[in-house]
């Protein structure tokens, strides 16, 4: 494998890091404002009216409470889907940064094949004669060394 091949791998789990991070900080965000959509949705159940700042802040503008209610919970569930699709995307994330962490020279076996030969024996029989060897790229680990 040469250096450029390497350094496209590295190149592309680095800018997966990057948005597994960004995915991580939105997940944070998004549960963040369900807890104020939480309070919001309590002291309307409660018969009261969210202060203006606190319906700011979840992205409502003061209606009825009846559609007050309403817009609470569609802004509860669009959060909700909003932090499964970001889950989803840091488990894909993660998936790929697996993948990409596994050797490509000897597919994460940590040796690779250096010669097949083969034997008859007595009985007849030809069997092959594999003579192995530590791989060089991941010294026989099987998992690729990605961080700096």
């Amino acid at each position: 494998m040469t250096e450029e091949k390497l350094a496209r791998i590295r190149r592309e789990f680095e800018r997966l890091q990057g948005r597994e991070k960004a995915a991580h900080q939105a997940v944070e965000s998004l549960r963040n404002k369900l807890q104020l959509i939480s309070q919001c949705q309590i002291t309307v159940e409660q018969e009261g009216v969210p202060t203006l700042s606190e319906l700011a802040d979840i992205g409502i503008r003061t209606t009825t409470t009846v559609g007050l209610h309403y817009k609470i919970l569609g802004q509860r569930r669009q959060v909700e889907a909003s932090i499964l699709g970001y889950e989803a995307e840091i488990k894909n994330i993660e998936a790929k940064k697996a993948s990409l962490m596994v050797c490509p020279e000897c597919s994460g076996k940590g040796s690779v094949n250096e010669s097949k030969t083969y034997e008859r024996l007595q009985e007849g029989a030809i069997i092959p004669v594999v003579s192995m060897s530590e791989c060089a790229l991941c010294k026989g680990s099987g998992r690729l060394s990605l961080s700096h």
